[in-house]
């Protein structure tokens, strides 16, 4: 606060609040259920930090440091995005109890002010996953107008481009090429299969091979680029969207993975 206003406490509060609530679901998840005692009581800090009046009226507040995708003016809807995935995956029929459907719908609410907003295709986008799993979201139109321009922003070889998305501008005034990006890649493949494009969908398996190929030998990553800034490989900000693309890419991937073998018990 004392570098960046008073506004990062409580930005910083939703941001904890909403991630605490999406990874203890992920967590139930993984174990098969029921919801653990640490979950209801996340999205019990996590409701109260949901705004009642202004543009943010339904979402969260969201740290802002004029960084893209997840720290910019647009954010809180990634953060929206996140808090409706996470109710939307809760076990236990969370998301349909009643003591919270006024949260709920507002949530809804502030997801579709995206279209009612001159809104890239990045934060459309996101609104498009928030609705896959919360319905109730968007008009079916408007899925399938989202869904096609997305397909129409595909590069011949199977990818995306970050500059097809948005009309970002980096601070040091370099150019993001027009050329497929492991971050925009990944994120889409996994959209659009959550949007029920099947894995065998022509340009869903497009995707997917390019993901699988531009995958390093070495590392195991995906190559990303900043959106902000030209990096060098080394620097750790380019790292982190080489740790974002791989993370989306393992998402999207994972119906293919194979499990380890068991070990036998001695």
């Amino acid at each position: 606060d004392q570098r960046s206003g008073l506004p990062k406490s409580s930005e910083s509060r939703a941001v904890e609040s909403v991630l605490n609530a999406l990874f203890l679901v992920t967590r139930d998840n993984e174990r098969g259920g029921p919801l653990s005692p640490d979950t209801p009581q996340a999205f019990a800090n996590m409701w109260p930090l949901q705004m009642q009046t202004g543009d943010l009226k339904g979402g969260f507040a969201w740290l802002t440091f004029r960084l893209e995708p997840w720290e910019s003016e647009t954010a809180p809807y990634w953060g929206a995005t996140l808090a409706a995935i996470a109710v939307a995956k809760a076990p236990d029929g969370y998301a349909v109890i009643p003591e919270i459907a006024d949260n709920v719908s507002a949530l809804r609410g502030y997801l579709r002010t995206a279209y009612t907003k001159d809104s890239s295709l990045f934060t459309r986008m996101t609104v498009l996953w928030a609705d896959s799993h919360l319905h109730g979201v968007l008009e079916p139109a408007q899925r399938q107008a989202t869904i096609d321009q997305l397909l129409a922003a595909q590069s011949a070889d199977g990818g995306w481009s970050l500059s097809r998305l948005s009309s970002w501008r980096r601070r040091d005034g370099t150019e993001i090429a027009d050329v497929s990006d492991g971050f925009a890649t990944a994120m889409i493949t996994l959209v659009l299969q959550d949007a029920g494009r099947p894995a065998n969908d022509r340009p869903i398996a497009a995707a997917r091979r390019w993901l699988i190929t531009h995958q390093s030998a070495e590392t195991g990553g995906l190559p990303a680029t900043s959106i902000n800034k030209l990096r060098e490989p080394t620097a750790d900000a380019y790292l982190f969207m080489t740790d974002a693309a791989t993370g989306f890419a393992t998402l999207a991937l994972a119906d293919s993975l194979t499990p380890p073998p068991k070990r036998r018990g001695r």
